[in-house]
């Protein structure tokens, strides 16, 4: 049965994932401002020219590199959050229990894949995972 002390060590390891998925969301969005961009084209022709194809490319180069800057940003916050999960999670001196934990919080694979992979059944898995809960040491839940 997990206690409230497993409940909190659990939040703050699972704090890796939702960051991850920001990313990705924010590399989604620059990646379409790049097809944006991508498919303004110039017309070739002796028709008089739209003065509006140069303004949409740079507008968008712009919004490209307000994008990346704040993805650096991120990327730095997210690879100092997996630090400290990941120092925390080596802490424990049980093998088995690093393993599960590694599996579960930096490699965010779902509890099917682990069990698996660890040739345990569920209720084992889940009994491991709690063990390895007590054995960790969390110096700044923040």
């Amino acid at each position: 049965m997990l206690t409230k002390e497993h409940r909190e060590k659990i939040e703050w390891l699972s704090e890796y994932t939702p960051l991850l998925f920001l990313l990705d969301c924010k590399l989604l969005e620059r990646n379409n401002w790049r097809g944006r961009i991508i498919n303004i084209a110039p017309s070739h022709s002796d028709l008089p020219k739209k003065s509006g194809v140069n303004d949409k490319i740079s507008e968008g180069i712009s919004i490209i590199l307000d994008i990346e800057s704040g993805l650096n940003e991120e990327i730095k916050a997210i690879q100092e959050e997996r630090e400290k999960i990941k120092t925390a999670i080596e802490s424990v001196d049980n093998t088995v229990y690093k393993s599960l934990l590694t599996m579960r919080y930096l490699n965010n694979q779902k509890w099917e894949e682990i069990t698996y992979l660890c040739n345990y059944g569920w209720t084992h898995t889940h009994r491991l995972h709690e063990k390895a809960l007590d054995c960790i040491v969390i110096k700044n839940m923040e």
